[in-house]
This record gives C-alpha cells, structure tokens and sequence, in this order.
C-alpha cells in the first residue's frame, strides 16, 4: 500500500481534486485492521519520494502496528516494512519496470530505501506534479496544502544523492541511495544481508511502458535474481496482468523501426486511431497533405509509445476510442502489453544461458491493492469508486491542467522521458479497480508463518473476493504437495482443486471496529463499510 509519503498519492489527495487529504502510515494500519480486517500487507511507498525521515517514522509505526504479534493469542495483524521501486524506461531495452521490495523484519533494515532515480533524471516520472503547486493561486483558502506538496518536492530534490560505488552499509544514513538496474538492486540487497522478497509489479500496465516491452530482455542476470524475484503481482488496483494475447501496439520490423498494425475485430491500435483523428483534422488541406499528416501521424504515435495522447493534446479522451485495449481479458490493465504478462513470461526459455537460474522463470502468483491511500485491502466490498480505487481527476474543469499545441490540426511528437509528458490519466481512470488481494496456505497466522508461505510460493491471489482455493498435486514423488512447489516427475499429474466462494458481505460495519475507532475516523478511513 501507498501513502502520503509517495508524491504521487500526496498530489492525488490535493484539495483540487476533492477528496480527503492526508493519508499517513497510521491509517493503513487502522484501515487494514477495522476496515478490510487483514490478516497482513505491506509498505510499498515510492522509494524515489521516500525522505530519510518519512522512513524512519514509517519504521516507527510499522513496529507499533506489530505489536499485537508478541502474543500468539492476539497477533490480528502483521506488517512487512518494504517499499518500491518505480524504474521506468524511455524504450523496451531500457524499461525494467517497477518492483515491490518487502522484508520480513524491521530489525534488519536497510538504513534507507532504493530508488531507481538517478543523479540525470531529477525527479523523474513524479516531475510532472510541480504543476499542481501553481494550484495555491487558485486555491488562497488551502494554500498551505499545495505549498506542503512544493516543501515536499523540494526537501526530495535536496537528498543528496549517495556516492556510487560504494557499500550500501557504508554509506551516510541521510543521502538517497539508487540503483540503475534490478541487477543493481539485489546486489545492495545483498550487502545488507537482510532476508527479502521483491515482486515485479503492474507488468502489463501500459501507463508509462514503452510499446513492445517485454519479459525476454529481463530473464538473464540483469533482470532476474530467482532467490529474490519468487512471486510475480498478477492483479492489482491497475488490473489483470495474467492473459496473454496475441494483439500489438506496433509492428516491429528490421532495425526496430516500427509499422502500424491495421485493427482487428477485437484490437485497434492508437496509431492507427491517430490517423482517423488526423482525418477530422484536414478540412481545407489537399488530398496529399492530409495523406502526409495521416502518415505523421502514426509515426508520432508510435514513437510516443505510452505518452502517444500528447500526438493531440488538446484532443478529447473519448477521441481515442479504445485504442490500445485488450477487448476480452477480465479487468484489463489499461494500454495493455502483453509480452508483459504472465502467461507469457511462464512460455518463454532462454536457451542460451546455461545458467539453471535464467532458463525459466518459476513465479508464484499473487495479487495486490496498490491503493494510493493508505488503504490496503479495498476490494471487499465495490463501493466509493474514488476512495477505493485509483480512479483521479479534477473536481472540476477549473482545475485540470490543459497543454495547448502550436496548432490543434497538426501532430505533435511527444517527449518520452517519465516526466516531460502529461501521461493518458483521463482514460487511465477508466481502467481501476477496487484492487486484488493476496492469500496464502501457512501454518498460522504468525509473522514467520506468512513469510515462510511466501518465500515457498504457497499463495494466490483473487481480484478482491477472498475466495478459498486449495490446488494439490496428489501423484508426484514426493506424494501431495501444494501449489508453489517444484516438483521433477515424467508421469501425467493429477491434481485435486478445492474451492469456496467468498462470504457474502452485510452492510455497515462490525461491532467491534465501531468500539475500536470513533465514528469520524471510522468514516474517514473505511466511508461506512467494512469487511
């Protein structure tokens, strides 16, 4: 879960977009033990907008959240520290994605977090929202709110960035420490030694991934660690990043120059609908021109691969249509990759590594919420689009942030470095979900049980319904085993599939968390509905 502490989620709270503010490390504990009644989640707040005291605070109350788990009896709730790392390329060589790093204790942490920002990118994706400091203007009564998003930025921007080279362990306790690559990451992962967990997360979500991206360039020793990468986010808050299909943004041909794909019964490509928005922006030209500016076009499209809204930037959303959308997978992730999914990333071999390591991958399957307010577990119940989702926006018209262009009837090709383009969130919002949720088969409900459930890849995970589900094999050598093990064995397997839907949800709230929270933080947190 996000809170406050991500710039992202701070800017999302602002009073121009109308909703409710502050949502700080507290609340998802409160959120998660009176709302969503969990049994665990974690901390995963941007490590690129993480200050040294923000992570430290966080440490301090992810330790009083677990202070139940000293007693057996009444351990109703643990907590993983954890945080992630938001990396995001401008091509599919150079985009790794983002990966959530979660530990199993605070004891052994690492001193401060590890972003993927670096000493070239400032502040990276999250520069866009220095615009919503201008808002203070707009806004006198609350202009303390949007000044607090500027101290924010600016305090981020002041981090001195950790010398390179350097032990992880050895470095100053207040600069901000980054790694360029996932191979980076695990290898200062390793040099604290702390046990750890990172999960490639919002694979398929095409947001802010670069047009052809794909799982291929990443099974080698740069992009996977399988002692660290054991689990693998298949839904979230952003959607379904499980179905392959065979549908493409683009045509990759000799030299990776690109082509527009024609659309299909079920698949159109943005680049093509650039073309058709270009037509309805011809009157006067001669046949040619227009032709020319159709062509210019889907070429500028295609380069602009996830920012390609900016081809037309004053252009309506609805001008799209749903370019770029996988028509029949459940819940799609929006601007859908699929050579980002799971299904494809379980096809793939490398057979040039003779490493065992980086033939396959081998991922257990989890889901998650990425909720961006303080609120881990929202898919309980489908309610409060706006509090329980991803879903953003303006409260109104006066607010939102309108890029003019040199001339509404040409194309425009858009810049793709995170943070220099105002990324498609009009339509993004269409594509969120109240979140899925992770579950595992252990031994109990101690924090050691969870974690070692976890590290063995005794899990699922649902799109939010808390569905029972048990897959054995029952005829390997070793005789039952449970989903998540590995097993060698050369005759057909036989599997027995348990399952029960999840409880039927009453309305309201229980008693125990209207005794637990008084009635304007129990609305505030859980808007008058509970698991």
């Amino acid at each position: 879960v996000h809170t406050t502490y991500s710039i992202d989620a701070f800017t999302l709270e602002l009073p121009m977009m109308g909703l409710q503010g502050i949502h700080d490390s507290s609340m998802a504990c409160d959120f998660a033990r009176y709302c969503a009644n969990l049994d665990f989640f974690s901390f995963n707040d941007h490590a690129e907008s993480l200050t040294p005291d923000n992570w430290r605070e966080q440490k301090q109350i992810i330790q009083q959240c677990n202070i139940s788990n000293d007693d057996p009896i009444t351990n109703d709730l643990v907590v993983f520290p954890g945080w992630e790392w938001t990396q995001i390329g401008t091509t599919k060589e150079n985009h790794w994605g983002h990966r959530n790093v979660i530990f199993k204790d605070i004891q052994d942490l690492p001193a401060r977090p590890i972003g993927s920002r670096t000493p070239e990118t400032g502040l990276g994706i999250f520069d866009t929202t220095q615009q919503a400091v201008g808002a203070r203007w707009l806004d006198p009564f609350n202009f303390k709110r949007y000044s607090d998003l500027n101290w924010l930025l600016d305090t981020v921007r002041n981090i001195p960035f950790c010398e390179d080279g350097v032990d992880s362990t050895e470095l100053p306790l207040d600069c901000y420490e980054y790694a360029r690559t996932p191979r980076d990451l695990f290898l200062k992962l390793d040099e604290w030694g702390s046990d750890n967990i990172v999960i490639p997360h919002g694979q398929s979500w095409g947001f802010h991934v670069p047009t052809g991206t794909s799982w291929d360039n990443r099974l080698n020793e740069m992009g996977h660690d399988s002692s660290k990468q054991v689990l693998l986010e298949i839904m979230s808050g952003h959607g379904n990043s499980e179905e392959f299909r065979n549908i493409s943004a683009a045509n990759f041909l000799q030299n990776d120059e690109l082509s527009c794909p024609e659309p299909t019964d079920n698949f159109l490509p943005c680049c093509w609908q650039a073309g058709e928005m270009q037509k309805k922006r011809c009157d006067g030209l001669t046949d040619d021109e227009c032709n020319a500016r159709v062509e210019l076009a889907k070429k500028y499209t295609l380069a602009g691969g996830p920012y390609s809204n900016m081809v037309f930037p004053e252009a309506k959303p609805e001008e799209w249509l749903n370019c770029d959308q996988c028509t029949d997978c459940f819940k799609p992730a929006f601007n859908y990759r699929p050579k980002q999914s799971a299904q494809y990333a379980l096809a793939i071999s490398n057979f040039e590594s003779l490493d065992s390591d980086f033939q396959r991958y081998k991922f257990g399957f989890i889901a998650s919420t990425d909720d961006h307010t303080a609120r881990p577990g929202t898919g309980y119940k489908q309610y409060e689009r706006r509090k329980m989702t991803f879903a953003t926006g303006a409260k109104s018209e006066i607010w939102e942030y309108k890029i003019k262009s040199e001339d509404p009837n040409f194309p425009e090709l858009p810049k793709i470095t995170p943070g220099e383009s105002q990324p498609d969130t009009e339509r993004a919002s269409s594509f969120v979900y109240p979140g899925g949720i992770l579950a595992v088969h252990s031994e109990g409900r101690g924090k050691d049980e969870i974690w070692t459930a976890l590290k063995n890849k005794n899990v699922y995970g649902t799109s939010g319904p808390r569905i029972l589900l048990w897959f054995d094999l029952v005829n390997s050598p070793n005789g039952k085993v449970p989903m998540g093990s590995e097993i060698v064995m050369s005759q057909n397997p036989k599997f027995v599939v348990r399952a029960a839907g999840s409880l039927k949800q009453l309305s309201g709230c229980s008693d125990e968390s209207i005794d637990s929270l008084s009635p304007k933080r129990l609305e505030y947190l859980c808007a008058g509905e509970c698991y």
